[in-house]
């Protein structure tokens, strides 16, 4: 899946391929909370498709690296769905005060294997 060229805010409003917007770095920056539920949903429409086709959800794992591992993360945790897995390189849990109570499938995704590395 390839993403889009957008501005970004942090690297001087230059154009590039982004999934998502980032104001800053630090912790309490302001997110793009559309952006990322836009692309998180992306991601999950994809996972729908592989399920209609046969796959078992708990058979498919997501990742990413950087913005790419933030939306697979998120994707993952707000995925109706308990995937397979997470690989998620050099990235961070965007939006992260949303969570626990953005999990829609409640007490199932804490089995949700994650392998973050940075």
């Amino acid at each position: 899946m390839r993403n889009p060229t957008q501005r970004v805010t942090l690297n001087m409003g230059m154009s590039m391929p982004a999934w998502f917007d980032i104001y800053g770095l630090d912790k309490n920056a302001r997110e793009d909370q559309a952006g990322i539920e836009k692309s998180s949903k992306l991601l999950n429409e994809l996972v729908e498709e592989e399920i209609k086709n046969g796959i078992p959800p708990e058979r498919i794992i997501v990742g990413g690296f950087s913005m790419g591992g933030a939306v697979a993360i998120h994707a993952a945790l707000t995925s109706p769905h308990t995937l397979g897995g997470v690989v998620a390189l050099s990235t961070w849990l965007p939006l992260s005060t949303t969570f626990p109570q953005a999990l829609v499938s409640g007490d199932k995704k804490i089995n949700l294997p994650i392998l973050q590395c940075h």
